[in-house]
């Protein structure tokens, strides 16, 4: 299949700039990029949210709570941001924590799970294992159906959502 005229034109321009990230340390690197504020983009369409925090193994895990306009009780997902173990955050899924709650019909807690390398494994799984289970546990308190939940990701977060499967 040829290229668009579009994409033909967009690769003739070359990539804008390069960056050599070997020259970096990756520790001071994933520092720096998780200190940047993310811009989050409006969202047309929002679901009632709620920050929280979350019992977790050593420490009160962040969360968000994206809630549809509907009767409870709501499915629920548990949702884990992607980042590659290093850079993700709430801030990053925010729009399609919203998009899923509002299309699905479904809450959505999503969880800030700790990060590498000050966190390294297990810690990221241990602390999305109690994120799930403290959802189950007070799934009838938060309005949720504990029979109808499920956990989801991308990149990193498909993984642990994978292993809490």
């Amino acid at each position: 299949m040829p290229l668009t005229a579009e994409a033909a034109a967009t690769l003739a321009r070359g990539t804008p700039m390069a960056v050599d990230f070997a020259a970096f340390d990756r520790f001071e690197l994933a520092k720096t990029m998780r200190a940047t504020p993310f811009v989050m983009p409006p969202v047309a369409n929002p679901a009632a949210v709620e920050d929280i925090v979350v019992k977790g193994p050593d420490r009160w895990i962040p969360a968000r709570i994206y809630r549809p306009p509907l009767p409870a009780p709501l499915p629920v997902v548990v949702n884990f941001h992607g980042g590659g173990w290093v850079l993700g955050t709430l801030d990053m899924d925010d729009l399609r924590c919203h998009h899923l709650a509002m299309t699905a019909g479904c809450a959505v807690v999503s969880i800030d799970y700790c990060l590498a390398p000050e966190h390294p494994f297990p810690e990221p799984l241990e602390e999305c294992y109690a994120a799930t289970v403290w959802v189950a546990d007070n799934a009838a308190k938060l309005g949720f159906d504990r029979d109808r939940l499920a956990v989801s990701g991308g990149s990193a977060g498909g993984n642990l959502a994978a292993a809490m499967a």
